[in-house]
C-alpha cells in the first residue's frame, strides 16, 4: 500500500495535466480507484489508472485538505467561501460513479 501511495505521489503530476499542462498539484487523497487533489484552489478527482481530470469545485474560494470517508460516500474538504476556514462536505456520487 505504501508503495502505490509513493509511486502515486510522484506520477500524480502526470496523471492530472490531462491537457499537458504542467500544474502545481496538492493535497492527494487515494481511494480504491480515484485521486482527489487540489489545483487552482479547486477539488480534482482522476482514476488512478490515469486520464484526464476533472475539476469537482469552482467555487471563487479556495477548496483545500479532501479527505473520503471510510465508507466511501462522502468527501470533506475545507474550504474559505465566507472568510474564514470551514468544513464543508459534498457525496462521493458527485466525485465519481461508483
Amino acid at each position: 500500500m505504501l508503495t502505490r501511495i509513493a509511486l502515486l505521489l510522484l506520477f500524480l503530476p502526470a496523471i492530472a495535466m490531462g491537457d499537458g499542462v504542467l500544474g502545481y498539484y496538492r493535497f492527494p487523497v487515494l481511494d480504491d480507484d480515484i485521486v482527489v487533489f487540489t489545483a487552482e484552489g479547486d477539488l480534482w478527482t482522476v482514476p488512478v489508472d490515469g486520464g484526464l481530470a476533472r475539476r469537482l469545485t469552482t467555487h471563487p474560494g479556495e477548496e483545500m485538505y479532501p479527505s473520503i470517508s471510510p465508507d466511501g460516500k462522502t468527501l470533506a474538504f475545507s474550504a474559505t467561501y465566507e472568510g474564514p476556514m470551514e468544513v464543508y462536505t459534498m457525496l462521493s456520487q458527485t466525485v465519481t460513479a461508483r
